[in-house]
């Protein structure tokens, strides 16, 4: 009888554990998809603004060969 309780405990014990370490994990996978995101929209804007200076150089040229 003894055992059964110790069994019942280790598994209230690993039951809560797991009710702190889910929400945990989801806050955690949240915030770096969050990092990664956030990286993937400036290194987007890093390369429109590279495209949009490459296309002003292109008309500066333009413009001074016509």
């Amino acid at each position: 009888m003894a055992d059964d309780s110790h069994r019942k405990d280790l598994w209230d014990r690993l039951t809560a554990l797991a009710a702190i370490l889910v929400p945990a994990a989801i806050a955690l996978a949240g915030h770096f998809i969050g990092q990664g995101l956030k990286e993937a929209e400036l290194r987007g804007q890093e390369r429109q603004a590279q495209q949009a200076s490459a296309i002003a150089e292109a008309n500066t040229k333009i413009a001074q060969a016509g």
